[in-house]
């Protein structure tokens, strides 16, 4: 060890992985890094994957399938033991070849239905439960009554919101709740009072359509929620102060003021016609 100090010696981890015959890197390919989902989630991958004693390379395929190939082909089965794919454009056909070689390939949110039928996959099982304001506005009972037996294992028996009996639900799993549709950064305070943090936002349009661009419509929906979080987890009545916590936050984010005054004076109100009808009727002892 004292001749290791004085000469510096490094192991060349190329050489040691050609005499072992394994690497101890990882690697993730993203389609795009600079989409402000990704930084959050390669945090986390780069984590775990150094508790298990790797090394997490992490390989931007700038949304060009070309290049997604490349990384593949020299990556695969050589630098890495193993490749975490999300969302790319490569073909369920490439992707198991690939995975014949020997290096193990994971599709993490994957979009491609046939490549994840024949490989492993991490996934959210998710479906679109409507919402209670927004265009497919629904009523407010109802809609929460969908989204407590989508997420819940055990429902009590709760006449307003339609569960009529007790249901428990065993080991079948949950399933995510998507809400979507006309929903947009400025009412991002009623969406948490009537659906809660265990939900899919799906902002199509008021994140497409943004007037400074998709990235920016990205970031005016995060913003806001985020603010609205941290004022609820403060204690405050977000429910009457949501438009004020919203002015608040746009005051240091550009996106979400742009958002605000496009669509913050967008509303649907009307009379919900799937209200539930119900009468309690006591039955005999």
């Amino acid at each position: 060890m004292a001749a290791v100090r004085e000469l510096g010696y490094r192991p060349n981890l190329t050489a040691r992985a050609l005499a072992e015959g394994r690497t101890s890197t990882l690697a993730l390919m993203l389609s795009n890094i600079s989409n402000p989902f990704y930084p959050e989630f390669v945090l986390e991958a780069e984590t775990a994957a150094r508790r298990r004693g790797y090394f997490l390379l992490v390989c931007n395929t700038d949304d060009n399938p070309a290049i997604a190939r490349a990384y593949l082909d020299k990556i695969a089965g050589t630098l890495a033991a193993g490749v975490i794919v999300m969302n790319t454009d490569v073909s369920a056909g490439e992707l198991a070849e690939i995975a014949q070689r020997g290096s193990p390939l994971v599709l993490c949110m994957w979009e491609n239905v046939q490549a994840s039928r024949t490989l492993p996959c991490v996934t959210v099982d998710h479906i679109h439960a409507g919402t209670v304001v927004g265009k497919l506005e629904g009523d407010p009972n109802s809609v929460q009554g969908f989204y407590n037996v989508l997420r819940e294992g055990h429902n009590d028996v709760d006449l307003q919101r339609g569960i009529f009996f007790e249901q428990d639900w065993a080991g079948l799993r949950g399933v995510m709740p998507v809400a979507s549709g006309g929903i947009h950064a400025g009412q991002m305070h009623q969406l948490l009072h009537y659906l809660g943090e265990d939900v899919i936002l799906q902002f199509g349009g008021g994140t497409i359509g943004h007037p400074m661009g998709i990235q920016a419509g990205a970031q005016a929906n995060r913003v806001a929620l985020e603010a609205m979080v941290l004022a609820r987890n403060e204690g405050r009545d977000i429910w009457n102060e949501g438009p004020r916590i919203l002015a608040d936050a746009a005051k240091h984010c550009a996106p979400l003021k742009a958002a605000l005054d496009t669509w913050g004076d967008i509303t649907f109100n009307y009379t919900s016609t799937d209200t539930l009808d119900f009468v309690p009727t006591a039955t005999p002892a």
